[in-house]
């Protein structure tokens, strides 16, 4: 039971370094998303809707775009957290992959991580990684990017 817990605690780490990975990310877009109004508000004045104009409402778009993203993103992790108790046997939202090679959270994309020392790499169930692993159980491995990854545990 003490092994149990101590996976569902790590599990906690690893989704609280998540969101605050991904919390900065959307204080970035909003960041930024407020450097170009304040430009516009600026600019108001001037009646030139110019090439810098346009690209900044492109930009503006983009980024707006890039935002919902990632709060879409941060409900997933949401979700995750509200089921974390759950000790996978597969790949699946929420479970820790631990190969050969790299150690995944799948969860949301996240460049890597770490927790109490340990590279972590937060991977979407819609990346190729994944789709490669789905439906793997321990002691059996997967091919991804030329390379063989042999699942060694999973939680």
């Amino acid at each position: 039971m003490e092994k149990l817990e101590n996976k569902v605690l790590l599990k906690e780490e690893i989704l609280r370094e998540c969101v605050i990975k991904q919390q900065s990310l959307i204080n970035d877009f909003n960041a930024r998303l407020d450097d170009i109004k304040d430009t516009q508000k600026l600019n108001r004045g001037n009646n030139d809707y110019g090439d810098s104009t346009i690209s900044a409402f492109s930009e503006l778009n983009t980024l707006r775009d890039a935002l919902e993203f990632a709060k879409e993103e941060m409900r997933v992790l949401t979700f995750i957290r509200q089921n974390l108790k759950r000790i996978h046997i597969t790949p699946d939202l929420g479970a820790v992959v631990i190969t050969d090679k790299e150690t995944f959270f799948i969860s949301v994309s996240i460049e890597e991580f770490f927790v109490n020392g340990t590279c972590y790499f937060g991977i979407s169930t819609h990346s190729p990684i994944y789709k490669s692993m789905r439906g793997k159980v321990a002691f059996e491995t997967f091919t991804y990017g030329g390379s063989d990854y042999f699942i060694k545990e999973i939680f």
